[in-house]
């Protein structure tokens, strides 16, 4: 099929399928995961991925992971307190150690089982922030919580996810040596980009803004960009990293970050993310569950679910949290989305992660985003939110 129809199939069943969710009170990222689905093999067929749609995903995920970084207060996370540390460190263990046994209980290889487990450790704090907003309970104790460790455990993910990067690039685990190359590569890059790019982004921001053409802030943060992801990619990480780190050292080197992020925003979800999802939706075998069965399905999403809900009840409790407050944490830290959407398709497209572990994690992805708002609602009904 022609790339310009399927572009415009790809916009207009993702903004369709978003419209079809938001109006349910749902996420967009669900209707754009199944138009995916519903336009690709496992329903109507009449969108393939093809090199095009390929090049605008993985710029819609480039764009996607800087405007996560762009919205990362270093500042701030300095203040937010030791119980999001704590939370976050026990959410993370504890979902990565339950993901690692899923695989293993299922015959699948170490570097699946720890992929599977990198998966289920970050968050998605969209669907929980938007939830909260709504019930008027985003500043209690709990909703300020669930914020600060949404945020570590996206820092977390993306750690994780660089390393599972490496491990990918050779399909088998590394070495003592060549482990800790990797994490020195790790440390580095992070330490550079936040303490000698952000002071060449504030030269570099000085000189652009005196430049007369049009929009040129807007094309030379998009080659900064693409710059930084292509440095990250090529001393081992993934290229969303660098991404991810372009969004942080530009909040950090700029002063007119709503300037940037309004413009990206538009850019990014108005065009370029939803080829992201709709492919990951494209990439979504239906059959191959049926065929696997759904024991493995349940048991990703019941290990995903009690891993965040285990660790983060845990680690609030521990700091002192009443009960109520320690189980809404759990429950806000719940969804997940882009972060391990994207460490699946890292996977898949390695070989590491099969076709049937793929599509069971998407579905994971699915339910969870669809009931943790129905959760929220239900144990934040119940008195006695502390304020923060």
């Amino acid at each position: 099929m022609n790339d310009l129809i399927n572009i415009a199939l790809v916009l207009t069943g993702a903004k369709l399928g978003g419209e079809a969710t938001k109006r349910f009170g749902q996420p967009v990222i669900l209707g754009e995961l199944l138009a995916g689905i519903v336009l690709g093999g496992s329903f109507l067929g009449i969108l393939e991925r093809t090199p095009v749609l390929d090049t605008l995903s993985d710029l819609g995920i480039i764009l996607l992971l800087f405007l996560a970084g762009l919205e990362i207060n270093i500042e701030k996370m300095k203040e937010v307190g030791k119980v999001v540390m704590v939370d976050s460190i026990f959410d993370v263990v504890f979902a990565f150690i339950l993901g690692y046994i899923i695989g293993l209980a299922f015959g699948m290889p170490t570097l699946t089982a720890l992929f599977l487990g990198g998966i289920l450790t970050a968050t998605s704090v969209g669907i929980t922030t938007r939830t909260l907003m709504d019930l008027g309970k985003l500043n209690t104790k709990a909703g300020t919580t669930i914020l600060g460790v949404a945020v570590m455990d996206d820092i977390q993910g993306i750690f994780i996810l660089s390393i599972l990067a490496g491990l990918a690039t050779t399909n088998q685990l590394l070495s003592v040596t060549e482990f800790l190359t990797l994490l020195f590569m790790i440390i580095g890059f992070f330490t550079i980009s936040l303490l000698l790019v952000p002071k060449l982004v504030t030269i570099a921001a000085g000189l652009i803004d005196k430049m007369w053409v049009d929009e040129a802030p807007m094309a030379l943060t998009i080659s900064f960009i693409l710059i930084l992801s292509f440095i990250a990619k090529e001393i081992g990480l993934a290229y969303i990293v660098g991404a991810f780190m372009a969004g942080v050292t530009l909040n950090l080197g700029v002063k007119y970050k709503e300037n940037v992020s309004t413009k990206f925003n538009t850019i990014t979800y108005g065009f370029l993310a939803p080829f992201f999802f709709v492919e990951i939706g494209l990439r979504t075998d239906i059959s191959a569950i049926l065929q696997t069965g759904f024991l493995l399905t349940l048991a990703i999403i019941v290990a995903a679910a009690v891993g965040k809900i285990s660790g983060c009840t845990l680690g609030s409790l521990i700091m002192g949290y009443d009960r109520r407050d320690a189980f809404r944490v759990g429950i806000g830290m719940l969804p997940r989305a882009e972060v391990a959407l994207i460490t699946a398709e890292i996977g898949l497209t390695a070989g590491v992660i099969p076709p049937n572990v793929f599509s069971s994690i998407v579905v994971m992805v699915l339910v969870l985003a669809l009931s943790t708002p129905l959760l929220l609602r239900a144990v934040f009904e119940e008195p006695d939110a502390t304020p923060s």
